[in-house]
Order: structure tokens, then C-alpha cells, then sequence
């Protein structure tokens, strides 16, 4: 092996490792920042509207102090509904305070990452409610909300691309695990068909 080879080797897998200590849990590495650059983003090229994020603030609240989302002690979350990559674990630990910049910083990172799935893997037109909903949707579950683990599509991403979407209105209630989540779903849900 070159040399040259051998330190794109390196820089990719420091990248890699960059783009894993970043990234939400439930993205994982196949979902990452890395992908997104190789691939390219496609699709809608839509954003979420003023409404859409006021939406996503009111079904997630807002903490300024790290707690645990459930039982799992790796599943700090704070700010606007974060869960804590583990970068963010170096610098914040169960009950710590975030700053306000910090949290704002989270939730611009957070969105954008959340419409960047949604317009990269739905290819068929969507309304702005519609987009929005599942922005919603992206931001709460991540990846796993378009991509089964073994990489096939899910349920609700074959009704969107295939223009189903009474199908994929329908799919949205496929996601409340845990029970308490049901309300958020239907909420979405009513957003998406409206």
C-alpha cells in the first residue's frame, strides 16, 4: 500500500470516527455525515416551515438540565429534545446545565438533520404539512423512520414513494413504542393529512 493510500485510510477512518461521536444514537454509522457526503442529498430540497419547528418545540419541551429519556443511562437527553452523541457526554453529564446557546445550537443541528433525511430518502412530492409532519417524525426517531436495520425500506417510506399517501398517513401510527408517545403521533398524523 502507498503511502498516499495509507493516509486516506487514516483520514477516513478519523472522519468516520468523527461522524460516529457525532451523530444521534439512533442514526448510526450508515446514516451519518459520511454517507450524506458520498451520496449526495436528493430528493425534495424542501425546509421545514416556522410552523413545522413550532410543532417539534411543543411535542418535545425543552430541558436546560441533562436527564435520562428512559431507562437506558445512555440515552442522556437535553435541550430541545437531544440525545446527547458522545461527544456531547464529554462535556455534560446526567443533571448538568446546558446554556441557552447551546440548546439553540442542538435544535438548528437537529432540524436540519431531521429535513436532510426526509428529503433524501422521500422522492415524491409532499405538502409542506405533509413534510412537515415527517420532519417531526425524523427528528424523534432519527434514521430507523425510513431504513430498516438490514438497510431495506420501511413501511412508511414505500407508501411515500409510492404517491400512497392515505398508506403512509396510516404507517405513522406504526411508531408508538413506547405507549406514551401515541398522543405525539396522532398529533403528526392529523398535521400530515391536513
Amino acid at each position: 500500500m502507498t503511502k498516499g493510500a495509507k493516509r486516506l485510510l487514516i483520514i477516513v477512518g478519523a472522519f468516520m470516527a468523527y461522524d460516529y461521536a457525532t451523530r444521534s444514537p439512533l442514526d448510526g454509522m450508515s446514516q451519518g455525515l459520511l454517507t450524506d457526503l458520498i451520496s449526495g442529498v436528493t430528493g425534495l430540497g424542501m425546509n421545514i416551515s416556522q410552523n413545522g419547528i413550532a410543532a417539534i418545540q411543543q411535542r418535545e419541551g425543552t430541558s436546560s438540565s441533562v436527564y435520562q429519556d428512559n431507562a437506558l443511562a445512555l440515552n442522556l437527553t437535553a435541550g430541545t429534545g437531544h440525545l446527547l452523541t458522545p461527544l456531547d457526554k464529554l462535556s455534560y453529564s446526567l443533571g448538568d446545565t446546558v446554556p441557552a446557546a447551546q440548546i439553540a445550537s442542538w435544535f438548528n443541528s437537529d432540524i436540519a438533520h431531521a429535513a436532510a433525511l426526509v428529503n433524501r430518502y422521500v422522492t415524491q412530492p409532499l405538502t409542506q404539512n405533509q413534510f412537515d409532519a415527517l420532519v417531526s417524525m425524523a427528528f424523534n426517531l432519527g434514521g430507523q423512520l425510513f431504513r430498516n436495520s438490514d438497510g431495506s425500506s420501511t413501511m412508511i417510506l414505500s407508501a411515500l414513494n409510492s404517491g400512497d399517501m392515505a398508506g403512509a398517513a396510516n404507517h405513522i401510527m406504526d411508531w408508538v413504542i413506547p405507549a406514551s408517545i401515541t398522543d405525539r403521533r396522532i398529533g403528526e398524523q392529523t398535521q400530515f393529512e391536513s
